[in-house]
C-alpha cells in the first residue's frame, strides 16, 4: 500500500527471518562437518599410535624362533600416550612339530565406552631342530 511518490526501503520481517534461518542452517552444517573432521583426525591418531605400539611390542618382546610355542601373552604399552594394551596370541597350525604358527598381535585402546583395536596377523615358520644323536 505504497502511496505514489514515497518509497520504502529496508527488509520485511519475513525476509529477515528467512536470512537468519538460512544463516543458522549454514552454521549448523559447518559445525557438524568440523566435528566429523576432528573425529576422523582423532581416530587416525589412535591408529597411528597403535601401529607405533605394534612395532614396540615386536622390539620389546621378540619371538624366539628356537623356543616358540603356542600360547598367549599380554601387557600394558609403555610410554605416552597412555591407555593402550597389547595382546599376542600364537597358534600352532597343524602339528606343533611342523613349526608353522599364526601370530596375532593386537593393540587395544578404549574409545567411547568400547574397545577399539588394530591387529596384525603374521605367519611364522620355526621348525624344531632335530637332535644330532638320532
Amino acid at each position: 500500500m505504497n502511496r505514489r511518490g514515497t518509497s520504502r526501503t529496508g527488509f520485511t520481517l519475513i525476509e529477515v527471518l528467512l536470512a537468519v534461518m538460512i544463516a543458522g542452517i549454514g552454521l549448523t552444517v559447518l559445525v557438524v562437518a568440523a566435528s566429523k573432521c576432528l573425529a576422523v583426525a582423532r581416530l587416525s591418531k589412535n591408529y597411528e599410535n597403535a601401529r607405533h605400539f605394534l612395532d614396540w611390542v615386536g622390539a620389546e618382546y621378540p619371538i624366539d624362533v628356537k623356543t616358540v610355542e603356542a600360547g598367549t601373552d599380554e601387557g600394558e604399552c609403555e610410554g605416552p600416550p597412555d591407555g593402550y594394551r597389547w595382546h599376542r596370541e600364537i597358534v600352532a597350525l597343524g602339528d606343533e612339530e611342523d613349526g608353522f604358527y599364526l601370530v596375532r598381535t593386537r593393540i587395544v585402546w578404549a574409545r567411547r565406552g568400547s574397545n577399539a583395536y588394530e591387529e596384525v596377523a603374521t605367519y611364522l615358520y620355526a621348525p624344531k631342530e632335530e637332535d644330532e644323536d638320532t
